[in-house]
């Protein structure tokens, strides 16, 4: 039995009454059918709202309310109700009761006529009306889709993010299986379109692209059907692409179906505009389903499941194929600046490698190592940074940190910087031409006691320790005593007056202990991290790369406050600048042999690391973490 289209009939119906309803019925052609109801219990449960109702129940207030309880929502106003009406009562029910009119039996033609007329245009106005709904909520819930995927694409700076977002937002849009994105290639890098474009995504519900999808370029012409759509600004919907006659002057390339063993029909190619109409991409939706959740598993799916693209569809595709194209330059752009920086922060680095060959690819390695050291702790599931996650955010914001945190270097003077021993050559030649001086004074001088040596024997061997203390990295007590006793020695000069042998300027380079930098040079060289935070604080860094100057320059802070620059102590120094202090000092300690000192084995550098954290210098969780993960050995080569 039919369940929609009825026309009950409520109550006890004289069959003359309903002879005539049925004559009537036919004759004006109203798709629908009676169906009796007994009485006011036998009132059914309405799953689909009737067409209308002729109750011959009884008349009274009562009773009708009684029955429009049982009835769907709307009947009397939005379905039409008609009632026996034996007397005045019926018309004094209507006062509080939606009737919509009464009637009188035995039924007369012109009434009966009247009323399933009244039946037949309340019908087409109701389905007229619920169509009109079902655009609404339809245009509504579209609208509402269009506002998610602009909100979304909004939100989003990275390309590969961008285009996976817009292709899965706008295949569920129309219901499409499957769907790629080519994007117009750039003449350079911030310069103006070329004339080709590069795939870059594909998406597809019954198969699985992901392992195949590669990206190519293909010329922007009128062979393909991307080209042709790309040359011509204009969107194409194909019903079928294997039906394209000759007089098409681009052609379905069938490489991708019999590649991946499926099967293109519907296709709605879409340009992709910018603000200047100009052409940044294109999009290709295929095969349209009626059931977005069901995939397409064999020809016979193709048959009953697959649909034209239509207008509508075309057109929605448009109206947020201008935000994504809005978008995708945004992204371009803002990859653009990103390749930009990252330009200039491999440039900065390569400049201070410049300056200083013995540190070359030093603050590279720094990067390698607190890259993967972040990788470690965003993955440790037990350990102290368990909670800790190095999103791509951050873990950008460590990259350019570690990268540029000697940048201050490219302020401190080259005969610091790149210092090779306590005297430069120059200083040590003026050293051995007083020696030679001292030899010929020995030679030719009768009172040899004056000059504070005996025999030229002693002086070659105290050029010997001077040229050797000058070269080593760490003087111990004897050499230093052995130092000092040369230097109270004295020479008389040309003019007759007694000068020392080793001036006081000399030694006080001699005589550092440890590495090659005086006090004074020492506090030159730190100052390097004063100037690393006032270089990279001019940059206008982004909200997520403003901390960039912060973390770079307090890596020489230490725990226990006797670092540089500002001798913050434990928490009040930023956790990157702690992970990049533990490893600048490891990556000096194993790098090449440098002039003040040797290379190190990793195994010795780790317990200097953790001597160096028994001082109170530096994080002991962080230091231990870096070791037990080997991260310190990604650079060593047996």
């Amino acid at each position: 039995m039919q369940t929609t289209n009825l026309i009950y009939l409520l109550g006890s119906v004289p069959a003359a009454d309903r002879s005539l309803l049925e004559i009537i019925l036919n004759r004006i052609e109203v798709e629908g059918c009676f169906v009796d109801v007994s009485s006011l219990e036998a009132i059914p449960q309405f799953s689909t709202p009737p067409l209308g109702f002729f109750s011959y129940l009884d008349d009274s207030q009562d009773t009708l309310i009684k029955a429009f309880g049982a009835l769907p929502i709307g009947t009397g106003r939005d379905i039409p109700f008609f009632q026996l009406s034996s007397n005045s009562k019926a018309c004094e029910a209507r006062h509080s009761i939606p009737v919509t009119s009464c009637f009188a039996s035995p039924l007369s033609e012109l009434p009966a006529e009247a009323m399933l007329s009244q039946i037949a245009n309340n019908s087409e106005i109701v389905a007229n009306n619920r169509q009109l709904r079902s655009e609404i909520v339809r245009y509504r819930n579209e609208k509402s889709r269009i506002l998610q995927i602009a909100s979304a694409l909004s939100a989003v700076n990275d390309l590969d993010s961008l285009l996976e977002l817009f292709l899965t937002r706008s295949r569920e849009l129309v219901n499409a299986d499957a769907g790629s994105i080519y994007i117009r290639e750039l003449t350079s890098p911030g310069g103006a379109f070329g004339n080709s474009l590069r795939f870059k995504i594909a998406q597809n519900d019954s198969i699985d692209v992901s392992l195949k999808s590669r990206e190519f370029v293909i010329p922007i012409s009128q062979e393909t059907i991307c080209g042709y759509v790309a040359q011509t600004g204009k969107p194409l919907s194909l019903d079928d692409v294997y039906t394209l006659d000759g007089e098409a002057p681009y052609a379905w390339q069938r490489h991708f179906d019999l590649d991946f063993k499926y099967r293109t029909k519907s296709m709605l190619t879409v340009p992709l505009k910018n603000l200047k109409s100009e052409v940044v991409g294109i999009m290709q939706l295929m095969n349209r389903k009626k059931d977005f959740d069901t995939p397409i598993s064999d020809q016979s799916d193709i048959e009953e499941q697959i649909l034209s693209f239509s207008r509508s569809d075309e057109e929605l595709v448009l109206s947020v194929a201008s935000l994504a194209a809005t978008s995708i330059e945004r992204a371009l752009l803002y990859n653009s600046i990103q390749n930009l920086f990252e330009g200039f922060a491999n440039s900065a680095a390569a400049a201070i490698d410049e300056r200083d060959r013995v540190t070359a690819g030093h603050s590279k390695r720094v990067m390698g190592y607190a890259l993967a050291l972040a990788d470690a702790m965003s993955e440790d599931s037990r350990g102290p940074f368990r909670e800790m996650h190095f999103d791509a955010e951050r873990k950008r914001r460590l990259r350019y940190a570690a990268l540029l945190h000697d940048f201050g270097k490219i302020g401190v003077p080259e005969k610091i910087l790149t210092k090779e021993s306590r005297l430069s050559q120059a200083e040590l030649d003026f050293v051995k031409a007083r020696a030679g001086y001292i030899r010929l004074y020995l030679r030719t001088n009768q009172q040899p006691q004056l000059s504070g040596w005996q025999t030229e024997a002693e002086v070659d061997a105290d050029v010997a320790l001077i040229d050797s203390v000058n070269r080593i990295g760490f003087i111990k007590e004897d050499v230093l005593a052995s130092l000092q006793r040369i230097r109270v020695k004295t020479f008389v000069d040309i003019d007759g007056s007694e000068k020392p042998f080793i001036t006081t300027s000399e030694w006080e380079h001699l005589s550092v202990r440890k590495g090659n930098l005086t006090t004074a040079e020492r506090e030159i060289l730190n100052s390097h991290a004063d100037g690393t935070f006032r270089l990279l604080a001019r940059i206008p860094w982004t909200r997520e790369l403003e901390d960039i100057p912060d973390i770079a320059c307090h890596h020489h802070e230490k725990l226990d406050g006797s670092g540089y620059p500002d001798g913050l102590t434990d928490k009040e120094i930023p956790l990157e600048s702690r992970l990049l202090a533990v490893i600048d000092i490891y990556e000096a300690l194993v790098a090449q042999d440098r002039p003040y000192k040797p290379k190190i084995e990793p195994t010795r550098a780790a317990r200097i690391l953790r001597e160096e954290v028994a001082a109170g210098h530096l994080d002991g969780d962080i230091v231990e973490f870096f070791l037990n993960k080997n991260i310190h050995l990604m650079f060593y080569h047996t």
